[in-house]
């Protein structure tokens, strides 16, 4: 994934946090009963800090096993950043998994 910057402020990635759901279709299918969605990840940044209208890659390996024994899935990232300004704010975005 690369992260770009586009505002003019730099800004630094304070936390990274991934969700991994049972998806069909691109549609998050909820778990029934006492069934849970297990998984893990490590992440590979190539810097923490993103300059002024700059960019970082951040790679992921995921690892997950999910109730339906489906492959699909939906992966919800989410970035945490403090800028310049010490502003902090958050970014989501998701990747289906087919």
């Amino acid at each position: 994934m690369t992260i770009t910057e586009t505002v003019g402020v730099g800004r630094n990635i304070t936390s990274v946090s991934i969700r991994v759901q049972q998806a069909s279709g691109g549609i998050v299918i909820t778990p029934t009963g006492t069934d849970i969605e297990h998984y893990q990840y490590t992440s590979h940044a190539s810097t923490n800090r993103i300059e002024a209208k700059g960019s970082a890659s951040v790679a992921f390996d995921v690892w997950y096993d999910l109730p339906n024994k489906g492959r699909e899935a939906l992966v919800t990232i989410t970035f945490g950043f403090l800028d310049d300004n010490n502003s902090s704010f958050s970014e989501t975005t998701s990747v289906k998994v087919m």
